[in-house]
């Protein structure tokens, strides 16, 4: 009880003394979100030792930034026509929306962007993205976007609507990589 009347007795002290100082704290942008963290250190045990608690206070800062999807899936399209010509399975199935890879499974995706995907040229938009549009993919709700897109597929050239969504902030996309 002694070390919580201690604790508080501090707290309230280093309140005051802010008060006093006449220092205010700086004031937040309205992207920074501040989160003040607090963390109480006893010391350690033993038997002829009766030292008060010390009470720290860390303040964590977070940024929230903006995603500009349209840009975002742009990008993205961009970079998954290169991973398309290195023959990259690997970064293709790293960024399928996981609601595919709920419905299929991995292997099978892998098996479908090997002998599909892979043999794409000159995939592009070749249109803006509309959405969001909220969805239920393999019971995800998900905020999807859909774009036009082109590409060749052996030899011929062929339009398609595409569907992208963003997780935790990185642009997925869907597929159906088999029958089921």
């Amino acid at each position: 009880m002694i070390m919580i009347i201690a604790g508080v007795a501090l707290a309230l002290a280093g309140v005051v003394g802010l008060l006093l100082s006449g220092d205010s704290p700086p004031e937040p942008r309205s992207t920074t979100t501040t989160i003040p963290q607090t963390s109480t250190t006893e010391p350690p045990p033993t038997t002829t030792t009766t030292e008060p608690a010390t009470t720290s206070t860390t303040v964590v800062t977070t940024t929230t930034t903006n995603i500009d999807a349209g840009s975002a899936i742009q990008a993205f399209v961009t970079t998954f026509a290169d991973a398309i010509a290195r023959q990259d399975v690997a970064y293709l199935l790293a960024t399928l929306h996981p609601a595919v890879l709920a419905l299929f499974e991995e292997e099978t995706c892998r098996a479908f962007i090997s002998e599909e995907i892979l043999q794409l040229e000159q995939y592009r938009l070749i249109g803006e993205a509309d959405g969001p549009t909220p969805q239920v993919v393999a019971e995800m709700q998900v905020e999807m976007y859909q774009a036009p897109v082109a590409f060749a597929f052996q030899g011929q050239e062929f339009t398609s609507e595409a569907a992208f969504s963003l997780v935790d902030g990185q642009v997925r996309w869907f597929t159906q990589c088999g029958s089921g």
